[in-house]
């Protein structure tokens, strides 16, 4: 079978951790094989050490002239490697354009949109068009190449001893105490957000009957959704940065509670229980997880969700809500959170 392969996604941070459940599939059915990977550089930190992969590339964000000498040099450089086949997990025009300059003689490229052609595939990728769990999706991609994963194949990061000592070392610099809970502010539109003023009333909570600490994690550009929690007590905060440090973190919590976001999906990564409040997108294809391990919170049949078709899962791509006053995260109670915690 394959003795060389590269698997890309060039997508947001939980992509890139949902990736490594097809990484995962990958070794354990080619153990003997060259596994390359090409992600965003802005998340590849955490695929760092991972075995699935031996040689792991960046891709650089860029727009316009830039983004096309890019994709030029990686194609011409996947094109020496003479990869026997191409897995394009999320496809887009970048992906199909690098596909056909490796002429790897297999190429799974996968575009999930119904209406999408599956540009630059030498394979028929079943399924296509279908709504399902996300890795799922990507799944489909090995599964036209001759592979068979299954639910067994989860997603993963690998931390070392280190990274592990510096996460409780930061934990000892902030004066938190166990039992942690981590706290997720941030989201992809503020739609996907819930109440800051409800984060910190559980964050109270917790403190107060679990007698722990917590942490909260934002993005670089996302300090001000974090300013209620600054005066709070057994509260550090984490902003962006060393990625892989957050994951040390996450993995030392107790429980990570957050809208769907990219920490959600890293959390579940390294072994920790997740709470995940849902708003405006269907958690059927964004929450692939035992719910017994991992709970979800979600308003159903809201009428408002109508930005898909009929018959697929209501959906709503609102950066902001003003019509429904926001309904599916304000109809999300601290009192079910507490609940679904355990509180």
């Amino acid at each position: 079978m394959y003795q060389k392969i590269l698997v890309t996604k060039l997508r947001a941070m939980g992509d890139t951790v949902i990736s490594t459940a097809s990484l995962n599939a990958l070794r354990q059915a080619l153990p003997e094989a060259e596994i390359h990977g090409l992600f965003p550089k802005k998340w590849s930190s955490l695929l760092k050490n991972h075995p699935a992969i031996n040689e792991l590339y960046e891709w650089e964000d860029a727009k316009g002239w830039k983004k096309l000498k890019q994709t030029w040099k990686w194609g011409s450089f996947f094109r020496q490697q003479r990869y026997e086949a191409f897995v394009g997990l999320h496809a887009a025009g970048t992906i199909s354009q690098l596909a056909s300059f490796s002429k790897a003689p297999y190429r799974a490229i996968h575009y999930h949109g119904i209406k999408d052609f599956n540009k630059g595939s030498t394979v028929e990728i079943s399924g296509k068009g279908e709504i399902k769990p996300i890795i799922e999706r990507d799944f489909d991609t090995l599964r036209a190449l001759g592979f068979t994963p299954s639910t067994h194949h989860k997603t993963s990061i690998h931390l070392t001893e280190k990274e592990q000592g510096d996460a409780l070392k930061w934990m000892r610099e902030n004066s938190l105490q166990s039992p942690i809970l981590a706290i997720g502010l941030g989201a992809s539109r503020p739609t996907k957000i819930w109440p800051i003023e409800r984060f910190v009333d559980v964050a109270k909570t917790w403190i107060e009957k679990k007698k722990g600490s917590v942490i909260v994690l934002i993005g670089p550009n996302e300090e001000q959704l974090a300013a209620p929690f600054k005066e709070l007590k057994n509260t550090a905060i984490k902003v962006g940065g060393d990625l892989r440090l957050t994951a040390a973190l996450l993995q030392k919590s107790q429980i990570f509670i957050g809208n769907d976001s990219g920490p959600k999906h890293l959390a579940v990564a390294v072994g920790t229980k997740t709470l995940t409040l849902f708003g405006p997108e269907n958690p059927f294809e964004w929450h692939p997880y035992n719910q017994e391990e991992h709970p979800r919170l979600f308003i159903e049949q809201l009428p408002c969700r109508k930005s898909l078709a009929p018959g697929l899962p209501e959906w709503c791509a609102l950066d902001v809500c003003t019509k429904e006053q926001h309904r599916c995260m304000q109809d999300i109670s601290v009192d079910q959170v507490l609940q679904t915690l355990g509180i």
